[in-house]
């Protein structure tokens, strides 16, 4: 189905979405069955570095449920469309361009939807590939190809894609409640954000989030005024020019390259107390955290880029010596 646009509208029953997504009719009966979806999934542990604990991430163990999903994934994405206060799993949207739409506000509002996948459950699952003109017997067979125990596991390709399709009424609420308030509103995945002269009462966004069956991490929202530190999917937005990084974040970084760009990467490894961590591992972790800061603030990152390059002439000079010193 690669380049080709998937025609949910036309395809009649389990036969025919057995062919466009290149598997037998019985192999999707059976990924689809309720009673042994829990046995195709791996259940994985990432713990929470702000809140402590643990968030459940789910991950296909059959390579042909995880091919479905990522077929799902990009068909959804390509036939629907997305409001602008969507930001989260949208082409060419990101946390920047969510960021973006809040510089330099009097007042932010947070509001963190509690166990958003798992609060999408079946029905809604079914509604959203009706919603792209799937017939009701192949819309339910999708809803549970994406479904594990008739929620969306969270982890999954497609999960994030038929959220924000599921979440389309509740977007438009949220909308019609920033209008009234003179504000602007986004949502990435859970993460909802007010901002403004004025945002709403607390109260207004439990109950519209009640209403869809959703409920506020922690049972309430944060604010943040100007002056005081406002941040948005992790970027500070204080700044009307444009998003930034974290100073905290960038002087880590900052410290980082500058010693292991002058003493090496090792006895920067050394010198901060991880020895047995892998040059290479860390080095491609410091690319990361670079790659990050270029896709927010890509002139601060222009220097940083070529102290990788020397970190990375480093370690292959230190490989070459090694291999050149290994006994034959």
């Amino acid at each position: 189905m690669t380049g080709v646009e998937f025609p949910f509208k036309t395809i009649r029953d389990e036969r025919d979405l057995a062919q466009h997504l290149e598997c037998e009719a019985n192999t999707l009966l059976f990924l689809a069955d309720p009673s042994r979806q829990h046995e195709f999934y791996a259940e994985l542990r990432i713990p929470k570095r702000k809140r402590g604990g643990f968030r459940l991430v789910y991950r296909s163990r059959e390579d042909v449920l995880s091919r479905i999903h990522k077929a799902l994934a990009v068909a959804v994405a390509d036939a629907a469309r997305f409001r602008p206060c969507v930001q989260g799993f949208v082409k060419k949207r990101s946390i920047v361009t969510n960021a973006r739409q809040h510089l330099g506000k009097q007042l932010l509002l947070h509001a963190d939807i509690e166990h958003f996948f798992e609060s999408i459950r079946l029905p809604s699952v079914i509604s959203c590939f009706q919603s792209l003109g799937c017939r009701p017997q192949v819309a339910e067979l999708l809803g549970r190809l994406c479904t594990r125990k008739e929620v969306l596991p969270q982890g999954a390709h497609a999960s994030p894609v038929l959220a924000n399709i599921a979440c389309r009424h509740l977007d438009q609420d949220f909308e019609q409640l920033a209008e009234v308030h003179g504000c602007t509103y986004t949502r990435y995945a859970d993460d909802l954000t007010f901002s403004g002269d004025e945002v709403p009462e607390e109260g207004n966004i439990q109950s519209i989030l009640a209403g869809y069956g959703f409920k506020l991490r922690d049972g309430k929202c944060r604010r943040q005024q100007r002056g005081r530190g406002q941040f948005v999917t992790g970027l500070s937005v204080g700044d009307p020019v444009g998003p930034r990084i974290p100073k905290k974040m960038k002087r880590q970084l900052r410290r980082d390259l500058h010693y292991a760009t002058r003493y090496g990467l090792e006895d920067h490894l050394r010198h901060v107390g991880r020895p047995t961590v892998d040059p290479w591992e860390e080095y491609s972790v410091l690319e990361g955290r670079t790659r990050y800061l270029a896709s927010v603030e890509p002139k601060i990152a222009s220097a940083m880029w070529k102290q990788l390059v020397r970190i990375r002439a480093q370690l292959d000079k230190s490989a070459d010596t090694g291999s050149e010193e290994a006994p034959s």
